[in-house]
């Protein structure tokens, strides 16, 4: 992510969450709500970015998690413009993950049955 307007050149940053809506993010600097950011999203399995732009609208101090003393804050960012081709590839990535995600998720809530009953 780069801030828009900022001299600095853009950093990187994992996400926790991401939507068709938007996306939480972990960064190490706290940022203004409404400040703009200008995204580039790499997906997982994925060799093309999403090219995004879009607005703070939270941040959480999220230091807990962090072993060191330096500050790390989850903050959710909400697309304000995004090319609609990349929009529909996030849509097939998220699609095609969800499902995956349930099944798992599925599998896990069956398994945990099976020993329930075993007990």
């Amino acid at each position: 992510y780069r801030i828009s307007g900022a001299v600095k050149k853009g950093v990187s940053a994992f996400s926790r969450d991401i939507a068709l809506g938007g996306v939480n993010i972990f960064m190490a600097e706290k940022v203004k709500k409404d400040s703009l950011l200008q995204l580039i999203i790499k997906l997982p399995g994925e060799f093309k970015r999403i090219y995004a732009k879009g607005r703070v609208i939270w941040q959480r101090d999220y230091s807990r998690i962090n072993k060191s003393s330096e500050k790390i804050y989850l903050t959710g960012i909400q697309f304000s413009k995004i090319n609609p081709l990349h929009k529909a590839r996030l849509f097939h990535f998220l699609l095609t993950n969800l499902k995956s995600y349930r099944e798992n998720k599925d599998k896990q809530i069956i398994d945990k049955i099976e020993r329930m009953r075993h007990i």
